[in-house]
């Protein structure tokens, strides 16, 4: 049977504003946040053998996140992003894939950033990203 692969053209982030989530326009480029399983190294000194055996704590933790789009401040979400990092606010959002279910992992966002990039070759536009407070979810 032959993988199936989803494409990215399509895939969306939205932001929540007024508990509706709402779409990011112009998004370039978006890296969700990394999921993995805390452990840490559980080696004692009666062990036998040369390796380091490692235990789960049964945490686990997201990375940072980014995203890179065509920046329009007058955009509502836009705006969104730049008021919660002039007034620090946890923000939560949804980056939805192309795939048959509509596959989403959402997130909620605390300690954003964001910074324009002026050049005169290309379009205006920003980097934005932050980390991850709690879990990522996955609905498939």
């Amino acid at each position: 049977m032959a993988a199936t692969v989803s494409k990215c053209k399509g895939v969306l982030i939205k932001v929540d504003i007024a508990t509706v989530f709402t779409t990011i326009a112009q998004l370039l480029s978006v890296k969700p946040p990394k999921i993995k399983s805390e452990d840490f190294e559980s080696k004692t000194l009666d062990q036998a053998g040369t390796f380091t055996p490692r235990e789960l704590t049964g945490y686990n933790e997201a990375d940072s996140w980014d995203a890179e789009l065509f920046w329009s401040p007058d955009e509502a979400p836009h705006a969104k992003i730049w008021d919660n990092i002039v007034t620090p606010a946890k923000t939560n959002f949804k980056i939805v894939f192309v795939n048959a279910a509509a596959s989403e992992i959402a997130f909620t966002s605390a300690g954003m950033e964001a910074g324009p990039e002026v050049n005169m070759s290309n379009g205006l536009k920003i980097k934005v990203g932050g980390n991850v407070d709690g879990a990522a979810v996955l609905t498939v």
